[in-house]
């Protein structure tokens, strides 16, 4: 047999390929536990290899659904999303309300300032010329995720 020759798939071990693999994951940004198990999955891993990795990564404190909620309200946050948005998103990214909720406490983000950033961005200093164009910017506010109370203070003549 040359020296070369890759192992066959019969003499790798899975569980150290599943690791190794969301080891890599993982060095590339944060992940959500659902993620990860979502990505193995579709790299043709088990789910019951998926369940022992997840819990070594958790232990280990690679892999946090906390952390991972932290970094994506602050950064969605600073790319113009408000907290509703935020808060549907973590959702399907498997993670628990208790969880979405303290991460939304914890988050310094300033929704009011965040919501008159997007607004001014982009219409400018242009007031909305009829009902229709007010309304239309009020749903762009919602689609981009603040609620009411922050749509109402930068819609405030």
């Amino acid at each position: 047999m040359p020296l070369n020759e890759d192992f066959s798939q019969a003499e790798r071990d899975p569980l150290v390929d599943a690791e190794q693999c969301a080891v890599r994951l993982l060095a590339q940004r944060e992940h959500s536990e659902l993620e990860i198990a979502r990505k193995l999955g579709r790299r043709g891993f088990e789910s019951d290899v998926i369940a022992v990795v997840q819990a070594r990564l958790i232990e280990a404190g690679y892999l946090s659904n906390q952390r991972y909620a932290e970094q994506y309200v602050r950064l969605r946050g600073e790319r113009g999303y408000g907290p509703q948005r935020i808060r549907m998103e973590l959702a399907e990214r498997g993670l628990s309300d208790s969880e979405i909720g303290q991460a939304l406490a914890d988050d310094s983000t300033d929704w009011y300032a965040a919501a008159q950033h997007v607004y001014t961005k982009k219409y400018h200093q242009q007031a909305p010329v009829d009902y229709r164009e007010r309304s239309k910017r009020m749903r762009f506010l919602q689609y981009r995720g603040f609620e009411p109370e922050h749509i109402q203070s930068v819609m405030e003549p």
